[in-house]
């Protein structure tokens, strides 16, 4: 086998703290062999870097005080082992704390060879990635005895599985980017001290080019400011500090974005509105202090926070300003989003025999966090309310617990310097930025608008905003609201709980779909509305086919707790729907589970039934069973053992009839066809007059034929 690995040459033994091995080591060499052979996040399989023939050998050269090979090692020897097909490197570096027999270095000893090999990689770049994706090379990939051949992997037999490599993390200096040929090397060095004057300066930095260059970005723009603000004073030296009532004025603001997590102390109530005349810096918490030093610093003197700014002991202000959010964080500046050592770093020539030239390699001390991260798993992420804020806001500038991040229409920043890619989210600004910032952008940089494109991406947001918690469920609408009063300003329609009168149908399409999705306690919004529940939820993402069987919208009618805001909490409401239905009849028959695959049919009821120990809730097998001259909907319970024949005997199964309601038919790729349902209920003391939601059934394989003998009926869903 040609391999092209690389070994040092004796001729480099003199150089100080320094083995034979990582004498020979430098940046341009791993560079030269990436251009040999690249693939992102794995090893090459013969363009690497030889090292020592054992972990023994690394760990006598460690001892004998070589940097880099203790560096190694103490990473071997701190981390707990974390053990799935093969020892991970998932769990942050713990040092002395980590017991030998349970760590990577015992895992790594147990393999039948344990030589190292090293070669250059890149963070940012997906798994598999070419050269052509590099745009920063920023880790060492030390592997441990055989590399794992992707073709070749045999997971029966544990000694072809490769021990997972250790990435080691390279970075320089801000004020000296280093390059290799065409690449860039190493992240930047950043500062930990995330208020300190140099983190101040690269955000800043990224304000002002976001205002001047960014074509796609909203411009430096003063707004009027929103009721009350916090007067932060002028200047980083300022003293003042208190809340005023801004009667229209315009000027420049920031928001922040905070995660509640209990009891914040101090709040605005109608007894400390004259109190917060002069507020306390020294009694704010410690993220509401930062937020006021950024904003001095920044020189602008205006902040919005809720807390502080908000009656909170006031219904009848909170309906007011609640329903003004959309435009609070819209037009602020930008908003803020606030949230053990490792071993000894050492240095690494960047070419041969040359020691001005330097990287810092290191080990990642702390879990992983980057934008990514923080934008999906962060604990301002599963907050209800901190959806919209970080949507609607223009600009974010985060603080991590490493390092300061910047987002805004145009792209994503991080203090390191890292570009796009593995580390930040998935960039979509598209049709939702030009839904709400549009009217801010100037004519030549908006975009048309495709109505279902938009209302497929809005399904997206309730799809996320599903997974949020909140602290009263009677906000379930009212914080959502800011986005949809923005999109509703390009969208054609009626917004009704939550759903587009333009898209009604596909609207009514959601379900939970591995358990029940319960209705909330006290009434938030209609039966059929996403805002019932409390669980995460789905959307099918394929429009409904436009035929005879798409079902109508004919009238609706909401009444709400404040009715100048169509967009927050409902009191009560109903649909007037025309569409075909046929009867859903449940059976106490349990039948053996390996009579689902003659189903073609699929329920999800909202809530669980009675005596579902036996039933699969999240997914009741309804058959199709033929009676004379039509066909009827039966529902039955499963489970191992069950009989083995289908009867339908009305005598004998009492009958739990539910109307099924048609919303619509879709194509499937192979064009086959299938549809999606209402499963209804009718309401107590009401009987034969309006009917609520108790589930969703979709049916594959439809014979369209079928449908002739659905009843076309006008149906009130409350």
């Amino acid at each position: 086998m040609n391999v092209m690995y690389h070994t040092p040459s004796r001729l480099m033994r003199k150089m100080p703290a320094r083995c034979d091995y990582c004498a020979g080591l430098s940046i341009s060499l791993l560079v030269d062999l990436a251009k040999q052979e690249f693939s992102g996040k794995i090893m090459p399989e013969k363009a690497f870097y030889q090292h020592h023939a054992s972990l023994g050998d690394l760990e006598a050269l460690a001892n004998r005080g070589c940097g880099l090979c203790t560096l190694m090692l103490e990473c071997f020897k701190g981390t707990p082992l974390d053990y799935t097909q093969a020892p991970t490197w998932r769990t942050k570096w713990t040092g002395s704390a980590c017991k030998l027999e349970e760590s990577m270095f015992f895992a790594a000893n147990e393999y039948p060879f344990t030589d190292l090999k090293l070669a250059i990689n890149s963070h940012h770049v997906y798994f598999l990635d070419t050269l052509d994706s590099v745009r920063v090379f920023d880790q060492i990939l030390v592997q441990v005895g055989i590399i794992q051949n992707l073709d070749e992997a045999t997971p029966d037999d544990d000694q072809h599985w490769g021990f997972d490599p250790l990435a080691l993390t390279l970075t320089v200096p801000r004020e000296e980017a280093v390059r290799v040929d065409d690449y860039h090397v190493g992240r930047f060095q950043t500062d930990p001290n995330l208020g300190s004057q140099q983190n101040f300066d690269i955000a800043k930095t990224w304000l002002e080019i976001c205002q001047k260059r960014h074509a796609n970005c909203l411009k430096g723009d003063a707004f009027e400011l929103p009721t009350r603000v916090i007067d932060v004073g002028i200047g980083e030296n300022a003293q003042s500090l208190r809340l005023i009532h801004s009667n229209g004025k315009t000027a420049r603001y920031i928001t922040l974005s905070h995660c509640w997590g209990g009891p914040v102390s101090p709040l605005l109530t109608t007894k400390t509105l004259s109190e917060f005349q002069h507020l306390p810096f020294h009694r704010l918490p410690a993220n509401f202090r930062d937020a006021i030093i950024v904003a001095r610093k920044f020189g602008i003197r205006y902040l919005w926070i809720d807390s502080l700014c908000i009656l909170q002991d006031s219904k009848h202000d909170w309906e007011q300003e609640s329903k003004k959010m959309a435009t609070f964080y819209r037009n602020s500046t930008f908003t803020i989003y606030a949230e053990p050592p490792g071993p000894q770093p050492v240095k690494l020539n960047i070419y041969p025999n040359d020691q001005r030239h330097q990287v810092i390699v290191k080990r990642i001390t702390h879990e992983r966090e980057d934008l990514r991260t923080l934008d999906d798993k962060s604990p301002l992420t599963s907050r209800g309310w901190t959806l919209q804020e970080s949507l609607l806001s223009p600009r974010h500038l985060y603080y991590g617990n490493r390092q300061i991040y910047w987002k805004c229409p145009n792209g994503f920043e991080s203090a390191d310097g890292l570009p796009p890619g593995n580390s930040t989210p998935e960039f979509n600004s598209g049709v939702l930025s030009s839904a709400l910032f549009g009217d801010l952008l100037a004519e030549s940089h908006k975009e048309p608008i495709d109505t279902m494109q938009l209302v497929s991406r809005y399904y997206d947001l309730v799809e996320q905003y599903s997974y949020r918690k909140l602290a009263f469920d009677s906000d379930k609408l009212p914080a959502f609201s800011g986005l949809a009063q923005r999109i509703h300003t390009v969208l054609p329609g009626q917004y009704i709980a939550g759903l587009w009168s333009c898209d009604f149908g596909r609207g009514l399409v959601w379900y939970e779909q591995t358990g029940s999705s319960g209705h909330g306690p006290s009434y938030r919004a209609p039966s059929w509305s996403w805002a019932v529940t409390n669980v995460p939820i789905t959307y099918q993402g394929v429009p409904l086919n436009s035929d005879r069987f798409e079902l109508k919208l004919l009238e609706h009618d909401l009444k709400y707790c404040d009715p100048s805001n169509p967009y927050g909490e409902v009191k009560s409401g109903h649909v007037v729907v025309q569409g075909y239905t046929i009867s859903l009849v449940g059976s106490n028959q349990v039948v053996d589970e390996t009579l689902e695959d003659r189903s073609t049919i699929r329920t999800y009821f909202d809530e669980p039934r009675l005596g579902d120990d036996v039933y699969v809730n999240s997914g009741a097998v309804v058959f199709q069973v033929h009676r004379g001259d039509s066909t009827c909907l039966l529902s039955v319970r499963m489970k191992v053992g069950g009989d083995t024949e289908l009867r339908f005997d009305p005598t004998e199964f009492p009958p739990e009839g539910y109307p099924l309601l048609l919303i619509g038919t879709r194509t499937a790729p192979d064009d086959s066809l299938y549809a999606e349902c209402l499963v209804l209920r009718e309401v107590a003391c009401r009987k034969g007059s309006e009917f609520e939601r108790v589930g969703i059934m979709t049916i594959w394989e439809l014979d369209p034929a079928w449908l002739e003998e659905w009843e076309e009926r006008v149906l009130k869903l409350v």
